[in-house]
């Protein structure tokens, strides 16, 4: 059965919303997603002013990864942005809400004045929807929008419905399948009540945190954090060493050149629950620290997430978090190499 998680409604709001661009009005109020807005802007704006570690490339994007000004840290891993959506000269990015008031001031400290750049933050004018499952591809055909179905990840295509925008893009935040969707609130019931009638099942705050967990995708204030850098948190793919300056560059350079990284981020399976926060030990000794954790509910696993120490993480490695065991597991959305990435893009 397809499922369906949405930032729009009461189940979990996930993502605020920027727009970096001319001036724009967005449209009526609803409360939900975050988003920000740009004008002015292309993907050159965030190269040159070094806020994301990847090129942007058209029409296939990699996730943007924003960094702190004085390490290789990251603290938000955001979906592609979306470009010429409402405005030609704008883009537009997801990024997570308790991170939206940070990216807003560093885009402001890099915008010179003669630049005619604004950045406005559209969250509470914003829906955003996304749907993921071996049924998507089916439910996109039934809503007549099949033409993006096996288009690249990060592809994303606009749409109107009664004279309003909708954006549908090729991933689900959690994985480069599955689609997601950005609109006007006007719209957002009605495009809501279509999934459901063709399908979708709508996903709690506790299935997406669970989804989230099982994935291995990290999230602000847990896995993105000062503590941990952007190698450690498995975000390869985030990262380009051609591109040019960027924050943070000189650090991961000498990570990588003289393999650097003394921890790696894993999925874990429990026997029992853990808090997190917890200490993370092998044979007594610690090793890392766990990071998220989703409870286990009808016979299905506790899952978590944590740091551990290179010389102790490999699948199998049976744990200790307080006074449970667990198993370390590879998850599908972490990479730790360049070769591992080339790997997966080949498949």
């Amino acid at each position: 059965m397809t499922s369906l998680s949405s930032s729009a409604t009461s189940y979990y709001p996930r993502f605020s919303t920027l727009r970096i661009g001319p001036s724009w009005k967005p449209p009526a109020p609803r409360a939900g997603t975050g988003n920000v807005i740009v004008n002015h802007f292309t993907s050159e704006f965030l190269l040159k002013f070094r806020l994301v570690k990847a090129p942007i490339p058209r029409p296939r994007r990699r996730r943007t990864l924003s960094l702190s000004v004085s390490a290789a840290s990251a603290f938000d891993l955001v979906p592609p942005p979306i470009d010429n959506d409402l405005h030609k000269n704008a883009i537009t990015l997801l990024v997570s809400p308790t991170t939206c008031g940070r990216i807003v001031t560093m885009l402001n400290k890099y915008i010179f004045f003669a630049d005619k750049v604004e950045v406005q933050d559209i969250t509470s004018k914003t829906c955003f929807f996304s749907i993921m499952g071996p049924r998507s591809d089916q439910v996109m055909e039934h809503l007549n929008i099949g033409a993006i179905v096996g288009k690249p990840y990060g592809t994303h295509l606009h749409y109107s419905v009664d004279g309003n925008p909708i954006t549908v893009g090729v991933g689900s935040v959690v994985s480069e399948r599955g689609y997601s969707f950005l609109l006007s609130p006007p719209t957002a019931g009605l495009i809501w009540k279509s999934l459901m009638k063709f399908g979708a099942v709508p996903m709690g705050m506790l299935g997406w945190e669970r989804l989230r967990v099982l994935q291995g995708r990290p999230a602000p204030g847990k896995e993105l954090t000062d503590e941990f850098n952007v190698l450690e948190a498995g975000l390869w793919k985030t990262l380009s060493l051609t591109k040019g300056c960027y924050i943070g560059q000189e650090t991961i350079a000498r990570l990588i050149t003289y393999d650097g990284v003394k921890q790696h981020l894993w999925g874990i399976h429990l026997d029992s629950p853990a808090t997190l926060g917890s200490i993370i030990r092998v044979d007594g000794t610690k090793v890392g620290k766990l990071t998220s954790f989703a409870l286990g509910s009808n016979g299905l696993k506790h899952v978590g997430l944590g740091y551990v120490k290179r010389n102790f993480g490999f699948a199998g490695q049976v744990v200790n978090i307080e006074d449970t065991k667990g198993v370390l597991v590879d998850v599908p959305f972490i990479c730790r190499s360049f070769q591992k990435e080339e790997e997966m893009a080949k498949k």
